[in-house]
């Protein structure tokens, strides 16, 4: 089952799927030139939800039923060979809420390789090199959140749905807060050009400048 939107870099689309897999196909030919399945593929449920690809490495979030009933969960976070589909390094984010899963693709900005979970307002920011947690929002509110829309960056900036009804920009290497919109609504569908942020919730298109 593919969910997510591949992506394409170097002649190549990066294609996630559930089961779960990463599958590196020639856009020219369709010809697949390597398939990447993590060491816990056998488990209940579990799925790649999206790529980024920065430089020569894929950036890849994912999700782990540890149990049939999904009270017992793993996100992970994976980067590989964009050449060879080999795993450079993982990281487990085992936050601790039933059913949560990585839904938004990675962003990559600079140094750091950001994702967003589904727990309300949750945001964590990686070192792209080398996978060490840099820094992280902390969640608002407790519970899950269909927080599906991730990030998007912009220079040294990222900005993102907050999952409380705001959008905020934080600079990508520390995190520092730059500003804060807040009465957005539901989780939004960011757009970032030079001057304005364009957040899409529902039927409505807000623009802030």
């Amino acid at each position: 089952v593919v969910l997510s939107t591949p992506a394409i870099a170097g002649g190549r689309a990066f294609i996630p799927a559930w089961g779960p897999s990463v599958s590196a196909v020639d856009v020219q030919s369709g010809a697949v030139a390597w398939t990447w399945v993590p060491p816990d593929s056998g488990a209940p449920r579990a799925g790649t939800t999206g790529v980024a690809v920065g430089g020569d490495t894929v950036y890849v979030t994912g999700w782990t039923w540890l149990n049939a009933s999904g009270t017992d969960t793993r996100q992970w976070l994976v980067a590989l060979s964009a050449a060879a589909g080999s795993q450079i390094w993982r990281v487990e984010l085992n936050e601790p809420v039933q059913f949560v899963s990585v839904v938004a693709p990675p962003v990559v900005s600079g140094g750091v390789v950001t994702l967003t979970t589904n727990v309300v307002g949750k945001m964590l920011v990686f070192d792209r090199d080398n996978g060490a947690p840099l820094w992280s929002t902390p969640p608002p509110g407790g519970g899950a959140s269909s927080l599906n829309f991730g990030p998007v960056a912009a220079g040294d900036t990222i900005f993102w749905p907050s999952g409380d009804g705001a959008v905020e920009a934080r600079l990508a290497r520390n995190g520092a807060l730059l500003w804060r919109w807040t009465d957005v609504g539901s989780p939004a569908r960011l757009a970032v050009t030079r001057n304005r942020v364009y957040a899409s919730v529902g039927a409505t298109l807000l623009v802030i400048d």
